[in-house]
């Protein structure tokens, strides 16, 4: 957990803490903090997106070259610029930071398994507010079978649960993210997703 701010910390220990399967194992204050101490085997990070030192989204950066692949960004308030640039940067889940506590849980497990959360506290009416995607989106290139294989990858199925779901080898599963990372042009789901859902809120009738 990355948050300068006390309170926040407070609410967000508690809430983790009660959550069976959840382990908190480090908090900072600062982006400084973060870097020096958070362990390389961390699954997820959940931080403010202004740190007194940096931006959350400057030090997801940095995070990212290690081994946290994983993070949350709360945020007061998100312009349509700051959430689209936290999606871009392959940011897991964009929260408001008074969001409900099953919200952040949900936020965290769905992290942990390379989804994409971002539909909340108005957050939907934020996206369908950005430029429709240029024609001729990779997106469009995929067979209907990528297709139904991404459209669970962005609801945060691992490759097991969308074999299961669609009657598939898991090997084959994996094989088809690998064809659509790909076709799509990113080296991680989480990435994929984000992509496929500003995908489909820019084309609604598609």
């Amino acid at each position: 957990m990355v948050d300068g701010q006390d309170l926040v910390r407070l609410g967000l220990r508690s809430v983790i803490e009660r959550e069976p399967g959840l382990v908190l194992t480090r908090e900072c204050l600062t982006g400084e903090e973060a870097v020096r101490q958070i362990p390389g085997n961390a699954d997820v990070v959940v931080m403010a997106d202004t740190l007194p030192d940096i931006s959350g989204i400057a030090l997801w950066q940095q995070l990212r070259t290690r081994a946290v692949v994983h993070v949350i960004m709360l945020a007061f308030h998100w312009t349509q610029q700051e959430l689209q640039e936290a999606l871009q940067a392959g940011v897991s889940a964009c929260l408001p930071v008074d969001a409900r506590a099953e919200s952040i849980v949900e936020g965290i497990r769905t992290a942990k398994m390379g989804g994409l959360m971002v539909a909340m506290g108005g957050f939907d009416r934020v996206l369908r507010g950005s430029p429709t995607l240029d024609a001729g989106d990779p997106v469009d290139s995929l067979t209907p079978s990528e297709r139904r294989v991404l459209v669970l990858v962005a609801k945060g199925m691992t490759n097991r649960q969308i074999g299961d779901a669609l009657y598939l080898s898991e090997k084959t599963v994996k094989n088809y993210v690998s064809r659509i990372l790909d076709k799509l042009g990113y080296a991680r789901r989480a990435e994929a997703a984000s992509h496929f859902t500003r995908y489909e809120l820019a084309n609604p009738r598609h």
